[in-house]
């Protein structure tokens, strides 16, 4: 796939597959993450929705490395961003359940 950057590979993937499929796919992509990256999107997926600033609080990690883990997730569509109505400033994170 000339021209594709691994994450449109995996989304168009994403889209081929069933859905048992589609989960060990995003298994095997979140065991190439770093640590911090696998507690976020845990507590994400058990907690649901979170802005960045809940997560700083409940993780106990530094904002950087908050923010590199959201962007890995997202840009591996493991974790969906959103508007965060009461501040505009801020989004929310969360995982899809399918």
């Amino acid at each position: 796939m000339q021209g594709k950057n691994s994450s449109e590979f995996f989304y168009i993937e994403m889209n081929a597959l069933s859905s048992s499929e589609m989960t060990i796919n995003m298994l095997t992509v979140a065991e190439q993450l770093p640590p911090s990256a696998r507690a976020i999107y845990t507590l994400l997926s058990e907690q649901g929705p979170l802005t960045s600033k809940d997560l700083i609080q409940k993780c106990d990690l530094a904002p950087r490395t908050v923010r590199y883990a959201l962007k890995r997730l997202t840009k591996e569509g493991l974790v969906k961003k959103a508007p965060y109505l009461l501040d505009m400033r801020s989004s929310k994170y969360f995982v899809e359940t399918g």
